[in-house]
């Protein structure tokens, strides 16, 4: 702190200003008092910690908010990637299946399928006198594995089990 100091002409001096009396120099050199209201300041703090209180809930919604965007993309993404994936499997059992039951037909050529879900649907095809016999159910289960609802190598009842049990 500067010293109060009485100069020319009789003026008191602090801090290079000069006053007309040595009690207005001081209170200069003092400066303000500064006598908060504990009413103010316990309302300063208040208001503050509420500021903090919604500006942090409205980070967490907005970061939420986010979170869920993206999990909702990322989920459907990855819905339909698993989607695409089980179609592509599903034409790849189809397409081996229909090789499959064309190494049995008379006429592989005349081959119409239909109802076809993996290895289990129906066929059609020319017969030896050339003429469409008509739609029989089949299950193919492999090079050695393939079964036509007429089947004579299964016992009676086995082709419709067979089905109940692995095309339903």
């Amino acid at each position: 702190m500067m010293a109060i100091e009485q100069g020319k002409y009789g003026l008191w001096y602090s801090k290079g200003v000069g006053f007309a009396t040595k009690d207005q120099a001081q209170a200069h050199e003092d400066g303000p008092i500064k006598t908060p209201h504990p009413a103010a300041k316990d309302s300063d703090q208040k208001s503050s910690a509420a500021w903090v209180w919604v500006i942090g809930a409205l980070a967490i919604l907005v970061l939420g908010a986010v979170i869920a965007s993206n999990s909702k993309s990322t989920s459907s993404l990855q819905s339909k990637k698993a989607d695409s994936d089980a179609q592509l499997q599903e034409i790849k059992y189809q397409r081996l299946a229909r090789e499959q039951v064309m190494l049995y037909l008379k006429d592989p050529e005349s081959a119409q399928f239909r109802n076809q879900i993996g290895f289990c649907g129906e066929v059609n095809a020319k017969n030896s006198l050339g003429g469409y016999a008509g739609f029989k159910r089949f299950i193919a289960g492999g090079k050695d594995m393939v079964f036509l609802e007429d089947d004579k190598r299964l016992e009676a009842g086995a082709f419709q089990s067979a089905w109940n049990e692995f095309c339903s």
